[in-house]
């Protein structure tokens, strides 16, 4: 009971969304730069786990209680219970996740410092939240109501920030492999997040059906958008393989693309198991397969 109370808060608070841009950050890391020492890679994960914690978290407190979402309330009222009970103290926590995200990407580069506030900001843009609450909810459409470019809004904002961050990270050197390399890191983790920012709209398909927000689960049903999402999943999984098969720029790279590729082709036929409107967890779940896909990965490529 007590783990899974443990769980049930890490969700509310945003934990296991931090921990999927960590993993997204150190997926490019493991496949660009094989020679990051230890420290870097653990300086770049708190950067982005702080960021993407303190952002998710934003967006679910909103910059006053008068944004909160009332389709929120609807799909998870006991989140939405204790976040407006909290809000102004979580709201701190947004900014000391804030600041020490962006002390730790100071320390890794310069160019890392302002990330965290630019990521706060275009949270808060693409959420719709500058606009004055629940009235402009109903009347005007957020980008995040919008089918097809909620996902991918997502997935291009997490790519954009992994692949820089990485970049950054690695001293502002050419990163490891060419072009193709590189392209292919890039789709890939693109397809890859697209997939499970469909997957996670699932759980909330009903609530966004009363409230005008558009997503696969809603337009489609539960059931299809699992089976597209999946397909899409092991579509990006199919480009890692091939690629860490031909193209990777060293044997670590390579080991550790198959790996994970290997990884997301046994969690995926996991996933067709479940049902996830059955679920009000299914978020956190695949938020929590993609880290453990990674750490996992990288850990029998590097000492297996």
């Amino acid at each position: 009971m007590m783990l899974k109370g443990v769980a049930r808060w890490c969700s509310y608070l945003a934990v296991w969304p931090g921990a999927y841009v960590a993993a997204a950050v150190c997926r490019c890391i493991f496949l660009t730069d094989s020679a990051m020492g230890g420290r870097g890679v653990a300086a770049a994960a708190v950067f982005s786990f702080a960021s993407g914690m303190g952002v998710y978290l934003l967006d679910r407190v909103k910059l006053s209680n008068s944004l909160l979402d009332p389709a929120d309330a609807m799909a998870r009222p006991e989140q939405h219970t204790m976040l407006t009970a909290n809000a102004t103290r979580l709201r701190a926590v947004v900014v000391g996740l804030l600041v020490l995200a962006t002390l730790a990407g100071a320390w890794l580069s310069p160019w890392l410092t302002p990330l965290p506030i630019l990521s706060a900001v275009g949270v808060v843009t693409y959420a719709g939240n500058l606009g004055g609450g629940v009235k402009s909810r109903t009347q005007r459409r957020r980008i995040k109501d919008l089918l097809g470019v909620k996902n991918g809004v997502v997935a291009a904002g997490i790519t954009c920030f992994a692949l820089f961050a990485a970049w950054a990270a690695s001293g502002t050197t050419a990163l490891s492999g060419g072009r193709l390399w590189l392209a292919a890191v890039g789709a890939s983790l693109l397809l890859r997040v697209a997939a499970d920012a469909a997957l996670c709209d699932i759980d909330d398909w009903h609530a966004d059906s009363q409230y005008g927000t558009r997503t696969l689960a809603t337009e489609l049903s539960p059931m299809l958008a699992l089976r597209v999402g999946l397909a899409v999943r092991g579509f990006a999984a199919v480009i890692v393989l091939a690629a860490g098969r031909t193209i990777a720029p060293n044997p670590l790279a390579g080991d550790f693309a198959c790996l994970l590729a290997t990884a997301t082709g046994l969690t995926t036929l996991l996933f067709l198991k479940v049902r996830p409107t059955n679920s009000q967890h299914f978020k956190a779940w695949v938020d929590a397969v993609f880290v453990v896909e990674v750490a996992v990965a990288y850990a029998l490529a590097r000492w297996g």
